[in-house]
């Protein structure tokens, strides 16, 4: 389908989600959560899609929430479905049994910030910067904001951030652990995409799996963790692409893997 908001196409086997209102500098309406709702779904039920990037066009990730949308938002029952609108897709993301890897060139402010930090990898340039503005306007962070956070950098420099809303710049965000990579600002689609193209290679069953138990790591003690693991690893060496890759080893050759 056609999207105004978003850009969505595929390359090879990497789906290519784009923020595509720079010059209202990437903020999100009612209508960009929709068309993102809907790309997310249909990247994360694409079988051919192995690998997800989300980046934005201009000089600016994105500001976060339109401003005339968030004046709209003017009784409980409007905010709450906004906010589980936004929450929906963020949480999509986070289930998919895909990595999602996100391309910060500059500011990713209040959601655009936490929808950068829902995926499983950022690499930033080194003009990105992150803020959780939510506080200047009297709210909390929203798109899941304080867990990916608190994920990423704990609960109480999380707790800093967001009573704070100070701008991190991208050294910053890299020594809290907020991005995986900070590289110049001309390489930044290059190397996104080199390492796109790299997980894209993989065997995607074993990639779903490790991204799947690893994002159940905080809620689950040893025994849980080593039970869930014997059943995925299980299940993992019955695949195609497990007895590919052993062969491939064998035979000193690179493998091909089909996802099956």
């Amino acid at each position: 389908m056609p999207y105004e908001t978003i850009l969505f196409e595929k390359l090879e086997n990497i789906g290519i989600i784009t923020l595509n209102r720079p010059d209202e500098m990437n903020t999100m309406t009612s209508q960009f959560f929709s068309e993102m709702g809907d790309a997310v779904t249909a990247a994360a039920n694409d079988s051919k899609i192995r690998v997800v990037v989300l980046k934005a066009k201009g000089k600016m990730f994105s500001a976060g929430g339109d401003l005339e949308m968030l004046k709209s938002l003017d009784t409980i029952l409007k905010a709450k479905a906004m906010v589980s609108k936004d929450g929906n897709i963020i949480q999509k993301i986070y289930d998919m049994p895909k990595p999602v890897i996100c391309a910060v060139q500059g500011v990713a402010a209040g959601s655009g910030a936490n929808m950068a930090l829902s995926c499983d990898f950022v690499i930033a340039s080194e003009k990105a910067a992150f803020a959780q503005v939510f506080i200047n306007i009297g709210g909390i962070p929203d798109s899941g904001g304080m867990w990916s956070l608190a994920k990423c950098v704990g609960v109480t420099r999380a707790k800093e951030l967001a009573m704070s809303g100070r701008l991190v710049k991208a050294q910053e965000a890299l020594s809290y652990g907020m991005v995986l990579k900070v590289v110049p600002e001309d390489n930044l689609e290059e190397e996104t995409m080199a390492f796109a193209r790299e997980l894209a290679s993989k065997p995607p069953v074993a990639m779903g799996y490790i991204k799947q138990i690893a994002n159940k790591l905080n809620c689950m003690d040893m025994a849980t963790y080593c039970a869930l693991e014997s059943d995925l690893m299980a299940i993992a060496l019955q695949t195609k692409d497990h007895k590919e890759g052993m062969a491939a080893f064998i035979e000193k050759r690179k493998p091909v893997f089909t996802g099956e």
